[in-house]
């Protein structure tokens, strides 16, 4: 008989907007349902460049370039929380604006707000798309200071529907 549990209070899920980010959200959801715990969704926003150049820019101009950035991204976050996650999970939905790369952003988020679990998909890439996408989610992997489940899509499925039969 084993000694230990498994708790799981906050698990990540970041995301991208892609398929195979949402494919990671079900499983993140999946789990935060059965532990009871809250799914952080966050995406990481990349600081506008024009930022860096304000002789270009009033003030003003860059916050209105900003939100314009910024409010469809918290819009489509909170959908993706209201329509992608079971109802029985608290979900929190977070644009972090980084001028930093985003697995820091992640690894960040992760200490800030004492996350258990990151659940992250692999977008299946090689080449350019790999050198993109694959090495921040291998860099989370190395950096984070909790587990990480790489959801790849489509492949082995370990979650079903409570009325699919084994």
């Amino acid at each position: 008989m084993n000694d230990y549990i498994i708790k799981i209070k906050n698990i990540l899920c970041p995301i991208d907007f892609s398929e195979c980010s949402h494919y990671a959200l079900k499983y993140a959801s999946t789990i935060a349902e059965q532990f009871q715990s809250t799914i952080h969704v966050v995406h990481i926003l990349p600081l506008l460049p024009f930022c860096h150049a304000p002789y270009y820019f009033s003030e003003d101009d860059f916050l209105v370039m900003r939100n314009k950035t910024i409010d469809p991204v918290n819009k489509e976050l909170n959908n993706l929380c209201n329509t992608k996650v079971s109802s029985e999970v608290a979900c929190k939905s977070v644009v972090i604006e980084e001028d930093t790369p985003p697995f820091k952003g992640i690894v960040d988020y992760v200490k800030a707000k004492e996350i258990d679990l990151i659940v992250i998909a692999t977008h299946g890439c090689t080449g350019i798309k790999h050198s993109l996408f694959g090495s921040t989610i291998e860099r989370v992997v190395r950096h984070a200071s909790c587990p990480v489940l790489t959801v790849k899509n489509p492949e082995h499925e370990f979650i079903y529907s409570n009325t699919q039969k084994d």
